[in-house]
């Protein structure tokens, strides 16, 4: 039976079952096109991708008055932030849910619509290992560039590398972790300013080389491979 997972929390563990599969649509790319004099056909300026939306329903269907059960329903649905299929090992990032008005004519039996907005990508489940060893290759498994996280475990001053882009890491003690989705620099939550030079990392597609100067012991990683 499909399942849909909240923050890996089964729906179905809470009464509430898929009843239909939803179709969820590709992200769309934003684009200006440019009309130029003299120029056959538009110039094409691409931009970024647009958030995704879709509707899953659902069914709660008990042998008692279902309305109670509806109501801690709706609290469950709210505050998730991942959403993901049982039959795929890929996940959504949730933006934003709407739930519609519950069909309940019937006392046993429940009827309602969850609408998730989301992230444009999906996201791989295994993404995360461990580099002992610098010049060690990593594999990109997405479809896309990917936004990682990246622990560094060592100390003092480290130059980080990936591929050709240095990364340079200043007074570490014990650890730092560069966080490119959200564009920061920080040891347990503290953000360490000017702590870092260099631009925030990025895995391209296909294979990438890491490597390092400097005392460094691991580097730790969730590549956050991600799917158009």
């Amino acid at each position: 039976m499909l399942d849909t997972i909240l923050d890996q929390y089964p729906t179905s563990e809470y009464g509430a079952c898929v009843a239909n599969r939803p179709d969820i649509p590709a992200p769309e790319l934003r684009y200006e096109a440019h009309d130029i004099k003299g120029r056959h056909g538009s110039l094409i300026e691409e931009d970024a991708f647009d958030d995704i939306e879709f509707s899953v329903e659902y069914n709660v269907l008990e042998d008692f008055n279902v309305k109670p059960l509806i109501r801690q329903l709706r609290g469950y649905f709210f505050g998730k932030k991942t959403l993901r299929f049982s039959d795929d090992d890929v996940y959504y990032k949730i933006k934003h849910i709407s739930i519609n008005e519950t069909d309940n004519q019937i006392a046993e039996y429940g009827y309602f619509t969850v609408t998730y907005r989301c992230d444009p990508f999906t996201y791989n489940l295994f993404s995360t290992f461990e580099v002992t060893e610098s010049g060690q290759t990593i594999l990109n498994r997405g479809t896309y560039a990917s936004e990682p996280y990246i622990k560094v475990n060592g100390s003092g001053d480290i130059t980080l590398t990936i591929n050709s882009q240095n990364i340079y890491l200043y007074d570490v003690v014990g650890y730092v972790e560069i966080d490119t989705q959200d564009m920061e620099y920080h040891k347990d939550l503290l953000p360490l300013e000017n702590g870092m030079a260099g631009d925030f990392p990025f895995f391209e597609l296909g294979n990438n080389t890491i490597s390092w100067t400097g005392t460094v012991t691991s580097v730790e990683i969730d590549g956050r491979w991600r799917f158009i």
